[in-house]
């Protein structure tokens, strides 16, 4: 990477909490991220989404369904924010799952190389 770890994991968690906005008009509460080698970890904790709650307690076989389709697409809109911001990080996998009891959501982005940074 062209830019100290500091500045990176900024820039990340910035576009991360974009990307939520940008998706469902509201961004995280806490987010943290960590690196190791190849591996990104962006842990986020937000409310969820409303309607979603309603019918946890009912029907929560459908808001699983729902959980999973929104999961994908913000894995997708945040690979495509990524790859604008970050055209040198090449990213082989994203995994991405949420709790809706706890509210908190962890996303794995896979790098193709180990990261390596500028010093601070």
């Amino acid at each position: 990477m062209k830019c100290s770890v500091r500045a990176f994991k900024r820039d990340l968690l910035k576009l991360f909490d974009r990307s939520y906005i940008d998706l469902y008009q509201f961004g995280p509460k806490r987010l943290t991220v960590d690196i190791l080698d190849n591996r990104i970890l962006i842990v986020s904790s937000h409310a969820r989404l409303p309607g979603l709650r309603a019918l946890d307690a009912s029907n929560r076989f459908i808001t699983r369904m729902a959980d999973v389709a929104l999961l994908d697409e913000h894995k997708q809109y945040f690979l495509q924010l990524l790859s604008e911001q970050f055209p040198e990080l090449k990213v082989s996998s994203i995994l991405n799952d949420y709790d809706p009891s706890a509210e908190v959501a962890a996303m794995v982005i896979l790098a193709e190389e180990k990261l390596v940074f500028l010093p601070e």
